[in-house]
């Protein structure tokens, strides 16, 4: 088990404290869920403290209102909305990366995209100090360390064993995204807090934990215990989860693996409530239409989890996207073998496509040279499962490494 790190991403739309006390006051008199997450790592704002604003909307996205910046962070509490306090941190909410703003092309979660890789940014969130103390029971989640094991069925029982309720998950869902224990020694109990908040979430099976978890997985790129876990803290909230995710697949600018990661969370979401499968298979074959424009590897992932889902009715799209060639051929093989997997055919009609499996760049190295006519090189390597060793050699997890 391993956590890991992530790149970040730049900000806009910086409020006047004025105008965040109001966002605020009228976000409460809706009843909404606002949220105030912090960064110090802000492109366009170097050597300030920032603090974005978060609400859910109602396609299970989380808009962005606006922001906060000041050159301290003692300037910082001081311009955020009155009801806020270092003790009540229902509203606090620290993030590991940047923050980002909605843009017409789809509904953002809140979180900044790993797509900032090109300016370099792959920097550490330092200790902001809103969100580091803990009272019982949520702080008894800090000495707990690793488990040893993604199997639901080996985690600890949070709401027996820990009195967690539902009156907690304000504070759960701020150790999530808490940026020191993110990013605490990986030998340390702590840095496996976050991991035992989002479990606990999951048990406690709360609607109001779906956005801040959505907006956590974007910036979770290069973390294990993410990738393999949320899918199974997805099925534990159920049939709420899905327009959540559904809104997150529409959102073009998300990571690939955040999103293969929320594809798998409707796959978990099925496996507990059959009743979805039909929402959630459609939702998976929407990716895949041309209207989508999704990437070759996300149409990939979107086709993995319909064969997972066993369906058979979603066929069509998948040819379509097939003949299109807009499907990552690595991750599940060429039509004929979709078809071999869901039941529709027994056997090949055709050669199966020829794969030579390199590294990225293979290709344009001398010695490639002697590569036949029509064969496909692919960089991440033919057919490997997603969670099987790199065949580049890395050591990593093809998830993790060659695929991204």
């Amino acid at each position: 088990m391993t956590r890991g790190t992530r790149t970040v991403r730049a900000l806009e739309n910086v409020l006047t404290p004025a105008k965040a006390q109001v966002l605020h006051d009228d976000a409460a008199v809706r009843g909404k869920w606002l949220t105030w997450a912090l960064t110090d790592t802000d492109v366009e704002h170097r050597g300030k403290h920032v603090a974005c604003a978060h609400e859910a909307d109602r396609q299970g996205g989380t808009l962005r209102p606006g922001a906060l910046a000041a050159n301290t962070l003692n300037d910082l509490r001081a311009m955020l909305p009155t009801q806020l306090t270092r003790r009540d941190r229902t509203g606090v909410l620290p993030c590991r990366g940047t923050c980002d703003s909605t843009t017409p092309s789809g509904p953002a979660n809140g979180f900044g995209s790993p797509t900032n890789d090109r300016l370099g940014m792959t920097e550490t969130l330092r200790n902001t100090d809103l969100c580091t103390q803990y009272a019982d029971p949520v702080g008894r989640l800090l000495t707990i360390g690793e488990t040893g094991s993604y199997d639901p069925a080996k985690w600890p029982d949070y709401v027996v064993n820990f009195g967690l309720a539902r009156e907690h998950v304000a504070a759960l869902a701020c150790m999530v995204c808490d940026a020191a224990l993110n990013r605490a020694n990986t030998d340390s109990s702590e840095v496996w807090a976050p991991m035992h908040a989002w479990r606990a979430l999951g048990q406690l099976g709360v609607q109001e934990a779906i956005a801040p978890l959505l907006g956590f997985l974007r910036t979770s790129e290069n973390d294990d215990a993410v990738s393999e876990e949320l899918p199974i803290v997805f099925g534990m909230i159920g049939p709420a989860a899905v327009p959540h995710i559904a809104a997150f697949l529409s959102d073009r600018s998300n990571p690939t693996s955040p999103v293969a990661t929320a594809m798998a969370g409707l796959r978990e979401i099925v496996a507990r409530h059959p009743e979805c499968r039909n929402d959630c298979v459609g939702i998976l074959a929407r990716v895949l239409e041309p209207h989508a424009a999704s990437d070759p590897v996300v149409n990939g992932f979107a086709a993995w989890i319909l064969i997972d889902l066993a369906a058979v009715e979603a066929i069509d799209v998948m040819r379509d996207a097939f003949r299109r060639r807009a499907v990552d051929l690595s991750l599940v093989g060429d039509e004929e073998d979709v078809e071999i997997a869901l039941g529709l055919r027994k056997r090949r009609t055709t050669p199966a496509p020829s794969y030579h499996i390199g590294p990225p760049g293979w290709l344009d190295q001398p010695h490639a040279g002697g590569i036949q006519p029509g064969t496909r090189v692919l960089p991440q390597g033919g057919k490997v499962g997603r969670n099987d060793p790199c065949p580049c050699g890395s050591g990593r997890k093809y998830k993790k490494c060659c695929l991204q």
